[in-house]
């Protein structure tokens, strides 16, 4: 993967058709066969591009032969990447594509439905474990006097990151929580709200087996960004409020209206920090063959990820995870336009230029959990690939040098303006 990963890169910079030279030899049959796949898709997406619609598809049959679901690496890239310039291809051309036409795993719909998948996915893969340690660890460097602490989840899923939160509270010493309050934010209806009442029942059943003297768990659920309010969130001015977001914001990213105003009620909640996991890369590019192209390099990065530390008896949720998670994603980056493009990532640095409008701050994460990341990433020799780097105080994690996600660390900074005339100064605090 990382041979056909360098050969993409050299692809990409041609901007006409892609001649397939003779710069393969030392490589194995299956290198060889695996960096021709690569370039089979990179010249399909270049005929996309240019709307040579014909000439993309008769490339997409072939990788679609030669690329099955069930293949290595390589081949399951290419099958997830095909499909989606597929369906590309058919709304561009108002054509329906059968996306079960092909061979495909069956998948039984309780396992998604269940938390089985998520939890090995956090179990085995480095990344999501140093991001959730990380997050962890920043929001007790930042409540580490406080005895009531409240933290409004932005988008919760299975609330793991929050047993960690617990037991480490509980295990503190000195200041020993009183009150942890826990508000999950949940934005529209459906199954969502069910799931996030069933993580809620789970969070308490656990808060009871460590003793935590009070815990509470509250769900606000709105229609839509737009009816975002910090009303909505029953805050006491003796607990310390963390704000958290994992991979929430990219998912408004297309809506800047309805995003500054909440940051603006987020402001006005006036939490001690916020908390943020994003992806690391730019999937918002305008232009089709950038995205193209940074989606399918993070992706190549995540599937030889789960390839490396998920265990042949993980076979069945790393193949949901890549057939059904990964491809309804990639396919949305992709073939998706306008506001039905949901999934637009942005990289840090633009997180960081957003913020600094709200008067945010970004706050140096600490050596302890710079220790608690090096404890996290050692302790599994699958895991020696995981990279990390510390990018201006805010953390990234990456996958043999591919950047994955982000943990950074934001507060509110309060600024001094001049209300009256300089013989009778007043400060006004904004």
């Amino acid at each position: 993967m990382r041979l056909a990963g360098t050969r993409m890169i050299q692809l990409s910079s041609k901007v006409k058709d892609i001649a397939f030279d003779s710069s393969l030899s030392g490589l194995s049959d299956r290198e060889v066969r695996n960096v021709e796949l690569a370039e089979y898709l990179m010249s399909a997406a270049d005929k996309v591009r240019t709307r040579q619609f014909d000439h993309a598809s008769g490339l997409l049959g072939l990788c679609n032969s030669l690329a099955p679901s069930d293949g290595n690496t390589v081949e399951r890239v290419v099958h997830c990447f095909s499909k989606a310039l597929r369906t590309k291809i058919a709304k561009e051309t108002a054509t329906t594509y059968d996306m079960t036409s092909n061979k495909e795993f069956v998948i039984d719909e309780n396992q998604l439905i269940s938390d089985k998948t998520f939890m090995t996915f956090h179990q085995t893969v480095p990344f999501h474990q140093v991001q959730h340690i990380a997050a962890t660890q920043a929001i007790l460097d930042n409540v580490e006097r406080a005895t009531k602490i409240h933290v409004v989840d932005l988008q919760i899923r299975n609330g793991l990151e929050w047993i960690t939160l617990m037991q480490a509270l509980e295990s503190r010493q000195e200041y020993p929580v009183e009150h942890l309050k826990i508000t999950a934010l949940v934005i529209g209806s459906g199954s969502a709200i069910e799931y996030t009442k069933r993580t809620g029942d789970q969070l308490k059943s656990f808060a009871e087996t460590i003793n935590i003297p009070l815990f509470s768990f509250h769900v606000v659920q709105i229609p839509d960004l737009k009816d975002f309010r910090a009303g909505l969130f029953e805050t006491d001015p003796e607990e310390a409020l963390v704000v958290f977001s994992e991979f929430f914001f990219n998912k408004f990213t297309s809506r800047p209206v309805e995003l500054d105003r909440a940051m603006r009620e987020i402001k006005i909640m006036n939490p001690r920090v916020m908390v943020m996991i994003e992806t690391e890369a730019n999937h918002n590019s305008p232009s089709f063959s950038s995205r193209f192209v940074e989606t399918l390099f993070h992706y190549s990065a995540f599937f030889d990820c789960l390839e490396a530390c998920m265990s042949p008896e993980h076979e069945p949720d790393r193949r949901i995870m890549e057939t059904v998670i990964v491809t309804e994603l990639v396919t949305n980056m992709l073939a998706a336009e306008g506001e039905e493009r949901g999934m637009r990532s942005v990289k840090l640095d633009t997180w960081r230029s957003f913020f600094a409008r709200f008067g945010m701050v970004e706050q140096e994460l600490s050596d302890v959990l710079l220790y608690q990341v090096k404890l996290v990433t050692g302790k599994c020799s699958g895991w020696k690939f995981c990279t990390t780097n510390w990018d201006d105080g805010s953390l990234t994690i990456g996958w043999k040098g591919t950047p994955m996600t982000s943990v950074s660390v934001w507060k509110f900074v309060r600024t001094a303006r001049l209300v009256s005339g300089p013989k009778d100064l007043v400060v006004e605090f904004v």
